[in-house]
């Protein structure tokens, strides 16, 4: 799932995209007892993290466009926002941006904890971890570690994606729009600045291959790109009187501003090519990289553990994935035929539509209640579809519009039967990402935490637990083989998001890859297993929010029925995970744990 705001690095950097500092009465303790009013100090720090969210979407033009419709419900000020991709990337604007010091954290953390409401303490400690991940990003000894051109989500390929998607409503978002694309070869140039520090320092690493062919059929496709033809008919839609103007300056800002941007990346690779020390290992051949992998680990994971303990984690879920595996292996030997051969029965689906109308039947008997679970599905922008092989995505609404959820589907696939299918469809549309913003702009009143908090584990993780929860709605096909394929795939992502670490972590070459899939019972050829670890190797921590988010999620399901017996209740269960919104762990442990002492006492 992708929310189309080009991410300056991975961390989130509230504090260091604040355009003003807050103001905000703080309280004091004198001889260990507070003198303060408790309502006057919730209404303290719910108005920091409003301002902090206020602060956040003024700074940036992409967060501001697709977080808000009326920006005067949030009192923003939309002169402040400057239009345009972002702060520079260059090495002289890197090392100021993350030089400031972080002074609204400071101001944060004189809020006593104990005072705040229930609500208010999932926000403190969400707000918290995020902080703590951005300070230590920010740490000297990690600049120039963040990659921004990995292979899977990298620049190259946000920037087609954010302007195929992007949509005006009036004259001056059009006007806005032509300024983004004009800004692209700036902003890209920044980038590539950075990326040439990046290699000088001995920091590259880069699937150098994989993105230079992405670039290049950007510049093939220029003079029939489908990005383009998107973003005219953007302007078409509208029926200005100046349309033709229009279109004129946003082609001659596409093909002297877009064009030349990826004109440039493919010169960096060709010299990178030629000469560059890039990193063909793990993150661990770095002088810092296993430290730099903790914070990604804690960022990707929304867990307090080191990279071992993640991997023990997932090693522990592989093995319970192959005991599922072998037991219902021996008590249903035709089921294990039928998946052994490939031969998995179709769904009987003959459309998206009617994937997700079927799934948005069926989840009201194991999910809360949502009351607006409205939708449109639109086609992927053709070019990105068939560059990424994407079957589905959703693209996240804004917290204040009316619009409805968008499921973005591939025009060209032609298997809307399968499973492979159905589960895609499942994690991106209803009970997963569809369903889950729903819920969350329904029943979260925080806007920081609604728009701005990226704890990837816990949305993409449930997306993951929510797709394997909707096989159970295949009454039509035979749940021993359904499980078989269940169990299968987690045990495959476990035994990946472990070998990501062993890459990473602890320094795994090829050939340690290759065995440690080998043990795994996985049994590659010398081709497939290049792949395979180029790609872990140039995108770490890529896998792990979604299939560690499930496993935790999993092992939280199965605590609490161990706990409830007879009293758990899916939909119960699953209300507790969604009530809290878009949080570390530790907090969606809180919300089950009061879930299941609730029904105990009860």
């Amino acid at each position: 799932m992708a929310r189309h705001i080009i991410d300056h690095g991975g961390n989130m950097k509230i504090s260091k995209l604040l355009s003003s500092l807050v103001s905000i009465a703080l309280f004091v303790s004198i001889a260990g007892c507070q003198n303060v009013d408790e309502k006057t100090a919730h209404a303290d720090f719910d108005a920091f993290m409003e301002q902090e969210f206020i602060d956040t979407v003024e700074s940036d033009y992409l967060t501001y466009k697709t977080l808000i419709d009326d920006p005067e419900q949030y009192d923003i000020n939309v002169e402040e926002i400057e239009v345009n991709l972002g702060e520079r990337l260059d090495p002289e604007n890197y090392e100021d941006l993350m030089s400031e010091p972080n002074e609204s954290y400071e101001e944060f953390k004189s809020f006593d904890y104990d005072s705040l409401s229930e609500e208010q303490k999932d926000v403190y400690d969400a707000y918290a971890y995020m902080m703590e991940i951005d300070e230590a990003l920010c740490d000297k000894k990690f600049w120039y570690y963040t990659p921004y051109f990995e292979s899977m989500s990298g620049l190259q390929y946000q920037l087609p994606t954010l302007f195929a998607d992007w949509q005006v409503d009036n004259e001056q978002e059009v006007q806005e729009m032509i300024l983004l694309v004009e800004d692209v070869l700036d902003y890209v140039n920044g980038a590539i600045e950075y990326t040439k520090k990046q290699e000088e320092m001995g920091l590259l690493m880069i699937d150098i291959d994989e993105v230079l062919n992405y670039c290049q059929n950007i510049i093939d496709t220029a003079q029939d790109s489908a990005v383009l033809s998107a973003m005219k008919e953007t302007i078409q839609s509208l029926g200005l009187s100046n349309e033709v103007d229009y279109i004129a300056q946003l082609e001659d800002a596409f093909y002297n501003s877009f064009i030349p941007a990826y004109e440039n990346i493919i010169a960096m690779l060709n010299e990178f090519s030629q000469s560059a020390q890039n990193n063909e290992q793990g993150l661990a051949s770095f002088e810092n990289g296993k430290e730099y992998f903790e914070i990604l680990i804690k960022q990707n994971t929304g867990l307090d553990k080191d990279p071992l303990e993640i991997k023990e984690m997932m090693e522990d879920a592989y093995q319970d994935h192959i005991l599922s595996l072998q037991v219902y292996a021996y008590s249903n030997p035709d089921a294990v035929n039928t998946f052994i051969q490939g031969t998995m029965p179709e769904t009987g689906f003959n459309s998206y539509e009617e994937i997700l109308e079927f799934a948005k039947q069926n989840l009201v008997n194991d999910f809360p209640e949502v009351n607006d679970l409205e939708y449109e599905i639109k086609d992927v922008n053709e070019q990105i579809a068939s560059d990424t092989g994407v079957a589905a995505y959703f693209k996240v609404p804004t917290l204040d519009g009316n619009e409805k959820k968008q499921l973005r589907v591939n025009p060209k696939g032609s298997d809307i039967s399968s499973i492979d299918t159905y589960m895609t469809v499942c994690h991106e549309g209803f009970p997963g990402h569809m369903y889950q913003y729903g819920y969350m702009y329904e029943n979260v009143s925080s806007n920081l935490i609604k728009g701005l908090a990226q704890f990837n584990a816990y949305t993409e993780g449930y997306a993951v637990y929510a797709q394997y929860e909707a096989l159970d709605y295949l009454t039509n096909i035979d749940p021993n083989l359904l499980t078989l394929y269940a169990e299968n795939e987690q045990a495959s992502y476990c035994a990946i998001v472990a070998a990501d670490i062993g890459i990473h972590y602890e320094g795994y070459t090829l050939e340690q890859f290759t065995d440690y899939m080998s043990q795994s019972g996985f049994t590659l050829d010398e081709d497939s297993a290049k792949a395979l670890y180029a790609q872990l190797q140039a995108n770490p921590a890529v896998f792990e929010p979604y299939y560690v988010g499930n496993e935790v999620i999993q092992d939280l399901k199965e605590s609490a029925q161990e706990k409830l017996g007879e009293d758990f209740t899916d939909k119960g269960f699953n209300q507790a995970i969604l009530e809290c919104g878009n949080m570390p762990f530790e907090v969606v442990q809180r919300h089950v744990d009061s879930y299941a002492l609730g029904n105990v006492q009860t």
